[in-house]
């Protein structure tokens, strides 16, 4: 049973870690939730057997780790490109290129 319940949490702390880095925004906090419960219940069960319980406090570690970064992703503002200032570098962009072109010359 600990076994399995150990297994769970380390997938779901690798889902959760990868969820939490890529933009999902507040649904990374499913297997946050589920994975902190089945760790929970993995670390009592450990406590009460008298094994090591480092693993199961490296992976609530994760877990709450997730969270955090989960929660800065959500919370932070977005930086957005105003927009007249990306149409007047494509516009200089454009001017130099046609400068450019005019400039060739074609031999036959």
């Amino acid at each position: 049973m600990r076994f399995i319940l150990l297994f769970a949490s380390c997938l779901l702390a690798f889902i959760s870690t990868a969820l939490s880095v890529l933009p999902f925004g507040l649904i990374a906090f499913i297997p946050i939730a589920i994975g902190l419960t089945l760790s929970w219940v993995c670390y009592k069960k450990t406590l009460s057997d008298g094994k090591k319980l480092i693993f199961i406090q490296l992976i609530i570690a994760v877990f709450v780790c997730s969270s955090c970064l989960t929660l800065y992703n959500t919370f932070r503002p977005n930086t957005i490109v105003n927009a007249d200032e990306a149409s007047e570098i494509e516009k200089q962009n454009d001017i130099e290129t046609l400068e450019e072109l005019e400039n060739l010359e074609i031999e036959n």
